[in-house]
């Protein structure tokens, strides 16, 4: 008799051996799967903007963005540098430069120095009518096709079609401005 007691409390104790293995084990891989699932929601995590300023909606995250913020970043920096007056130009190259990569600040000060100068000395006003906007999310590139508007001692100067490009660099939820170049379009 003690010995058929004996036998059912180890089979007991490795029944519930079993049983406290296997609930280990799944406790442990749910654990597993929720920190995965965490990391990875924070690693992707989207930030979803709706500026006052704007109708446009975007998104920004770690890694990544939407084709508006860079759309809209674009937008602005063309602004900030092609539309200005004598009395307008210094805040708006002093804000464009806040958008500037830090590396490529202090070249560009230097050529933005003299345009201010330039236009200070001959009275230039200038517009830029933008006309399209092409993005490219994957190589944080954009390109603006506009009118261009200049006077100069309050004369108007020869309105012209003229092509931008626009690079950037993406770093922890920021577009920066790496450089704007003009292109030539065949038109």
């Amino acid at each position: 008799m003690e010995l058929s007691y004996r036998n059912d409390a180890i089979a007991k104790n490795k029944l519930l051996f079993k049983l406290t293995l296997l609930w280990a084990l799944t406790v442990t891989a749910a654990v597993i799967v929720l920190a995965a699932a965490c990391l990875y929601a924070i690693l992707h995590r989207q930030v979803h903007f709706l500026p006052i300023c704007t109708g446009a909606e975007f998104s920004v995250g770690d890694r990544s963005y939407s084709p508006s913020y860079l759309r809209q970043m674009t937008e602005k920096v063309a602004d900030l540098r092609l539309t200005y007056n004598r009395e307008t130009i210094d805040g708006r190259y002093e804000t464009l430069l806040h958008l500037v990569k830090s590396r490529q600040r202090e070249p560009l000060k230097k050529l933005l120095d003299k345009e201010i100068e330039a236009v200070h000395e001959k009275h230039i006003s200038s517009v830029f009518y933008v006309e399209s906007i092409a993005v490219d999310v994957v190589h944080s590139q954009a390109r603006i096709k506009g009118m261009l508007d200049r006077t100069s001692h309050d004369l108007a100067l020869e309105s012209r079609h003229k092509s931008y490009q626009l690079q950037f660099a993406y770093s922890n939820g920021s577009l920066e401005l790496e450089s704007i170049k003009e292109i030539n379009d065949e038109k």
